[in-house]
């Protein structure tokens, strides 16, 4: 490097250097509204949004009287409602929050306009790699009142497929949701549903009065004891027609479902061939067993069930000193060592999980991973490698359907009953060279890894509904108890909230305030305006409110069709020209923008009251 370039070097070293001394480390943050560039373009794309679904500007849905944390000469008091003139009370407040400066020795109110007219925005975004960080900001940094759900089931849902996949235990998961899901999503959509109900219509709008699985079926679809009849030409056509026509077994028109749910049932058509005819039979199963309609009980037993695994797992780890196998069996090595803990930890879950509809799975699960002599087989291998214990699985796809149909009739049905139907079943039995208790362990690990996973599922989602914004909605409940809870949920929310402002003001840095303190406008205004009334109602104009915010959709999944079609017309030809037709084609007879501009969903009782009352 010539000399005068390496001084020139010094020089912006040292003027760097300076820059980053202790005083610049410890400065304060910059001001909210000074936003870095990708959040000045999500404001930009947002504002051209708004204006052209609604008519308005974003700056229309900021507050123009923002509320912000207290600074350090500042505190919140409390006035009776008796103690303040008439016109600074709406809505029946008890009190009013109040702000003393130390400073300038001023006294100001809160909430300022509270009984005006309020618009709110309230975002939804998928949580890919790129765009729904700048929310963040956007929300955070400037004085845009609303939420912004950033679809935290489906990050958790993705990373938990993940995990089964690498496991080689994909094909286990899906049919496990399946089952587990027949009757009810757990999380409260009925998108999986809906894909049964499409699966079931398909199988009914092609089948036929000889169909082996109808016959087989048809003495619980008859559903009369009229023995005269049964099995008549008569009675067989009148009983598929019934069933063609019920709506239970047909979907209720085209409308995209705004339910956050998953193709799952769609990869499994690809990969089995009689599909349409297992998912119908699962769909009657449902109508005559009612398979688990307790839906809240089964994600009680899954968590507890995933609790014991972990306080069980570090207890057995280590097999005896003497050498011996647990569980009866002998060690072959070190590689058997943690298989051999992992399957004294499903025997003690097998125990806590001990309920018919455990049973069930886990029967359904030892016929699913049992594999054959023949070459619709399947194998299964614990293998160790360096990232630790894989069970990898590997099938044909006629293998797994016999497997599974023979597993389901297992269970709920004799399995001579469907070879007498005419359904053509392994010819060799299932039977494995390990003795049956061994069998029947490895197939409970499998389960183990799958409620493991489902019970982490539904733990992230419970600490996902019980934060903000979720959490407000209780507020709006039918149940008054409901209510009443979410209201002391809501009041020990804002104490915490105190306390930590009140700590925050203390800290020289300022740390408390970036970590723990929100400066988002909603959730301030919601638990500022419940704490005015002392958590004891919810008033009026809060209540339209939540009601308006909850009608709205709740996920990412239409907005995700709409682009994906005419994306996927316009790639489908190298020409732009063409590509540019099939674009605007795409668009024009595509029925998600016409399903996406439907009518308003049906109220809940708590919004036909409110409008019975603005009426």
């Amino acid at each position: 490097m010539p000399k005068d370039e390496l001084q020139q070097y010094k020089k912006n070293l040292s003027r760097y250097l300076a820059s980053q001394n202790e005083a610049g480390l410890r400065a304060k943050e910059k001001e909210e509204k000074d936003v870095r560039i990708p959040t000045l373009i999500c404001i930009k794309a947002t504002d051209h949004a708004l204006r052209t679904g609604t008519g308005l500007s974003i700056a229309s849905f900021f507050n123009p009287w923002p509320v912000r944390r207290l600074k350090n000469t500042e505190t919140r008091y409390y006035v009776l409602a008796a103690d303040l003139e008439p016109e600074l009370l709406f809505n029946g407040q008890t009190r009013r929050a109040c702000i003393f400066d130390s400073e300038s020795g001023k006294t100001r109110l809160e909430l300022i306009g509270m009984g005006e007219k309020r618009n709110r925005l309230h975002a939804r975004s998928d949580r890919g790699s790129l765009g729904w960080t700048q929310w963040f900001a956007l929300y955070g940094a400037t004085d845009l009142c609303g939420s912004f759900f950033y679809d935290e089931p489906r990050k958790c849902w993705d990373d938990d497929r993940a995990a089964a996949k690498n496991a080689g235990l994909g094909a286990l998961l899906n049919s496990f949701l399946l089952v587990v899901n027949i009757g009810r999503c757990p999380f409260g959509s009925y998108s999986f549903q809906h894909q049964l109900h499409g699966c079931a219509e398909s199988y009914f709008s092609q089948a036929t009065i000889d169909c082996p699985y109808f016959l087989h079926w048809y003495e619980f679809l008859r559903g009369h004891n009229d023995k005269e009849s049964f099995g008549s030409i008569e009675s067989l056509t009148q009983t598929l027609a019934r069933w063609k026509a019920c709506p239970l077994l047909k979907r209720s028109g085209t409308d995209v479902k705004w339910a956050r749910w998953y193709s799952i049932v769609d990869k499994l058509a690809e990969i089995l061939e009689h599909w349409w005819e297992y998912t119908a039979i699962l769909v009657l199963l449902a109508l005559e067993k009612g398979i688990f309609e307790n839906v809240d009980a089964v994600i009680a037993a899954s968590v507890q069930y995933y609790k014991t695994v972990q306080q069980r797992a570090s207890e057995l780890a280590t097999p005896p000193a003497d050498g011996a196998g647990r569980g009866g069996m002998k060690d072959c090595g070190a590689e058997t060592k943690l298989k051999h803990a992992q399957i004294n930890v499903l025997r003690v879950g097998a125990q806590t999980m001990a309920s018919p509809q455990t049973r069930c799975l886990a029967n359904l699960l030892v016929a699913m991973l049992k594999p054959s002599r023949t070459e619709h087989g399947k194998s299964i291998t614990i293998q160790k490698t360096r990232r630790g214990t894989r069970a990898r699985v590997a099938a044909q796809a006629d293998g797994e359907w016999q497997t599974w149909l023979c597993g389901l009739a297992g269970i709920l049905r004799c399995p001579e009953t469907l070879k007498s139907c005419g359904i053509s079943l392994l010819h060799e039995p299932l039977l494995w060279d390990q003795s049956e208790e061994q069998e029947n362990m490895l197939a409970m690990y499998c389960f183990s890894l799958q409620v493991s996973l489902l019970g982490a599922h539904v733990l992230r989602l419970l600490a996902y509904s019980w934060s903000f914004p979720m959490c407000v909605f209780g507020l709006i409940h039918d149940d008054r108890e409901v209510v009443s809870r979410s209201l002391k949920r809501m009041e020990k929310i804002w104490s915490t909230w105190e306390a930590a402002e009140n700590a925050g003001n203390g800290d020289v840095d300022d740390i408390l305030h970036q970590i723990i303190w929100t400066s988002w406008q909603w959730p301030r205004l919601v638990l500022l305006e419940l704490a005015e009334h002392s958590f004891e109602l919810v008033p009026d104009s809060l209540r339209t409110e939540l009601v308006q915010a909850s009608e709205g959709p709740q996920t990412t999944k239409t907005t995700e069709d709409v682009f994906r079609e005419p994306r996927q017309a316009e790639s489908a030809t190298p020409s732009v020209h063409i590509a540019r037709l099939n674009r605007w084609h795409t668009m024009v007879v595509s029925l998600h923008l016409r399903e996406s501009d439907r009518p308003a969903p049906s109220k809940t009782s708590a919004s036909k009251s409110l409008a019975q009352q603005a009426g």
